[in-house]
């Protein structure tokens, strides 16, 4: 969406304006010069600081809208073009618009105003993990906490005689323990599962619920994830930025990725432990034998 923004900005700029070349053709080249540049350093913040990605949109709807503002009222120091002039009211004209976006953006007061009734994100990633090892690494199941990979998680546990509610407490020092329930509503063991969920946000006292769907689909060589979220009355900034930064996406991307290295890391542990946990040297117990039993049979 930045790129997108960035594009029109650029084409906005100079649509009409000049007439050197067939029409659509300058507005495309700086549409694209425009693109191009600031993507470019996008990119290069992105990758050299992850964190600074949120400030991506923020920008591009900037120069969109000082692009826009620079064609109602023309001559404006709204207008991108009035940059190679310099000055101050350059300045003051990209900071006015900049403010005008961040009060949209960060302002709470939109968040009274502009809710969102339902909101549905859906997002999918690829893994070379056994589906046994992501469903049980995705989907908190009692008895199954360490295949969770997940410090935080201090214990999973069902809370009904049915086992169709599940709790899980968290705990991020130094911060208080948080606690998330779970109503299972359909599953099939893993392959697809249906749940409803509350939860405590991390070091805030806010509630937040929703509807979750995890689906893995085994492809023999790959296993394809999808994970569909259903959340009631957002405040609209925030269902804005989630789409626009793909938020699910990355949070999924990001913790299969975790999954992949702590399973390898656990699987190596335990090639070199001969598969057998050294607990009171029972593994160096069994070495002994196995060494034995090999010597015998030369």
């Amino acid at each position: 969406m930045a790129f997108v923004l960035l594009f029109l900005a650029g084409s906005i700029e100079v649509w009409g304006k000049f007439h050197v070349f067939p029409p659509g053709v300058l507005e495309f080249i700086a549409g694209f010069g425009l693109m191009t540049l600031v993507g470019s350093l996008m990119l290069g913040i992105g990758i050299a600081a992850p964190s600074m990605r949120h400030l991506f949109a923020p920008i591009a709807f900037t120069l969109f809208g000082s692009a826009v503002l620079g064609r109602v009222f023309p001559g404006s120091a709204f207008s991108l073009l009035t940059i190679t002039e310099g000055g101050v009211r350059v300045i003051a004209g990209l900071i006015t618009t900049g403010l005008f976006v961040h009060l949209i953006f960060y302002g709470r007061w939109t968040d009274r105003l502009f809710r969102s009734g339902r909101s549905k994100v859906t997002a999918r990633a690829t893994s070379l993990l056994e589906a046994e090892a992501l469903w049980h690494g995705l989907v908190p199941t009692p008895g199954r906490r360490e295949d969770l990979h997940d410090p935080d998680v201090l214990s999973v546990d069902w809370v009904d005689r049915d086992r169709t509610r599940v709790r899980v407490i968290r705990w991020t020092p130094p911060l208080p323990k948080y606690e998330e329930y779970i109503q299972v509503e359909d599953m099939l063991s893993d392959t697809y599962v249906l749940y409803s969920y509350v939860n405590e946000i991390k070091g805030t006292e806010r509630i937040e619920k929703g509807i979750r769907a995890i689906k893995v689909i085994d492809l023999v060589d790959r296993r394809v994830v999808y994970i569909t979220e259903y959340r009631h009355d957002r405040a609209a900034r925030h269902v804005l930025f989630d789409w626009l930064d793909d938020a699910l996406g990355r949070r999924l991307d990001s913790k299969i990725s975790h999954l992949e290295r702590a399973v390898a890391r656990a699987r190596s542990k335990k090639a070199d432990q001969g598969g057998i946990p050294d607990v009171g040297g029972i593994r160096r117990a069994a070495q002994r034998r196995q060494e034995h039993d090999r010597l015998a049979a030369e």
